[in-house]
């Protein structure tokens, strides 16, 4: 039931702004103030003090096989995953993981997060510090990718604001100052080339979107009822094997569609339509028939 509610909490102890509370109380302890506390066992620490002993290993391990230093072998990489749930859970640790990367000892250093089919997480307040601790550094780029299977309706909960634009007209204490954080990229059941507010398909990172007006549909994701990507689908698309269609739970067939498509497997499904786009070069892909689906 708390996980259901809109209720958010300071989260400053441990991160910023303000959380959600089913999803922060998940990881982190609730007496928030209590700095003389003598138990910090939080699920939190306990994550990432599993993900720097392994770490430890993993390079040692390396260090043995390459017949090296410990001071010469490769950092270890620690990426952060989840679905649904364990994408909000996973986004929260990935913000404290930025805030605090000493926490992962000498031998990791901290990539990128992935979730798959996140909700949103946090108020206006929490987007804007954890897109500042994102761009700490010029030559080093780390985000949350936020992988979106066509019309999920997870990641459109809690009811809230998609436009990052958006976070100047709103009101800390509104119930929906609700805001994704990472960089969304929209995949597409019918073969359509996946949308992102980055160019993911070439080596130029920077937003697409950056200088363009607001118009109509951006102020309704004000509201919460619109998505940027839910009109702007590519017309570019690829064929697939008919088996991501045909082979579904019997369960699945009587589940709308912004149902069926939150299923874990559902994401697979997608992302393996899309598999081409990611494998095509840059010239195959211009070469594309935007009205043929071959």
């Amino acid at each position: 039931m708390t996980d259901a509610s809109f209720q958010r909490l300071d989260a400053r102890p441990y991160l910023f702004g303000e959380v959600h509370e089913g999803f922060y109380s998940q990881l982190f302890p609730p007496d928030d103030y209590e700095s003389q506390r003598l138990d910090r066992r939080s699920p939190a620490s306990r994550i990432i003090e599993a993900a720097r002993l392994k770490g430890e290993e993993i390079r040692q391990l390396n260090a043995e096989k390459y017949k090296t230093t410990l001071e010469n072998t490769q950092l270890v990489n620690v990426f952060v995953t989840g679905h649904s749930l364990g994408g909000a859970l996973a986004t929260l640790l990935h913000a404290r993981l930025l805030k605090s990367p000493q926490d992962l000892g000498k031998h990791c250093t901290l990539r990128d997060g992935m979730t798959f089919a996140s909700p949103s997480i946090a108020d206006g307040t929490f987007a804007s510090e954890f897109s500042s601790l994102c761009n700490l550094s010029v030559e080093e780029y780390k985000t949350i990718w936020r992988i979106v299977n066509d019309d999920d309706i997870v990641p459109r909960l809690p009811p809230g604001h998609h436009h990052p634009k958006l976070r100047q007209y709103t009101n800390k204490i509104l119930i929906m100052d609700y805001f994704h954080v990472g960089d969304e990229v929209r995949f597409y059941q019918d073969g359509s080339q996946p949308s992102s507010m980055r160019n993911i398909f070439t080596p130029d990172k920077e937003l697409i979107f950056i200088d363009r007006g607001f118009d109509w549909n951006d102020w309704r994701s004000l509201f919460g009822f619109y998505d940027p990507f839910d009109y702007n689908k590519s017309k570019k698309k690829v064929s697939f094997n008919a088996k991501y269609d045909t082979i579904v739970y019997p369960y699945e067939k009587s589940l709308a569609s912004p149902f069926r498509n939150h299923l874990s497997h559902r994401y697979f499904a997608v992302l393996e339509k899309s598999r081409k786009f990611f494998e095509m070069s840059e010239e195959v892909k211009k070469n594309i028939d935007p009205a043929a689906n071959t």
